[in-house]
């Protein structure tokens, strides 16, 4: 994870590779179709203002665009991601885990004997 300095965000990202806002963020995504991102978002704003603040910064970090239909985002009401090799990934409040699901299959909220990543 390393700070993206322009929003305050922890994005994951690989080293050897440029800082995140500079494109290692999203050379992370383009490898492995995931991202896992902290304090993305203040917990204690609206729910429309959290989505607006997501959105605009996955935008300009990860150069989505705002029609993808492939991108699932998993926030808030799971606390835990199960990754294909059967390890797991937790998410913190204020944090999202993004991925395309036309790439990998995802599990969330299930009890399963993992690993975590």
């Amino acid at each position: 994870m390393e700070m993206c300095n322009q929003f305050g965000c922890y994005c994951s990202i690989e080293h050897p590779c440029p800082p995140a806002e500079e494109g290692g963020a999203k050379e992370f995504f383009d490898k492995y179709h995931f991202a896992i991102i902290h304090n993305m978002f203040d917990p204690k704003w609206e729910e429309k203002i959290q989505l607006e603040e997501i959105y605009k910064k996955l935008i300009l970090i990860y150069d989505f665009k705002p029609d993808e239909e492939n991108l699932q985002i998993v926030y808030k009401k799971h606390k835990k991601v199960y990754l294909p090799d059967k390890k797991f990934v937790p998410i913190p409040s204020g944090g999202i885990f993004i991925y395309d699901k036309s790439k990998i299959k995802i599990k969330y909220g299930l009890q399963l004997e993992t690993q975590r990543v």
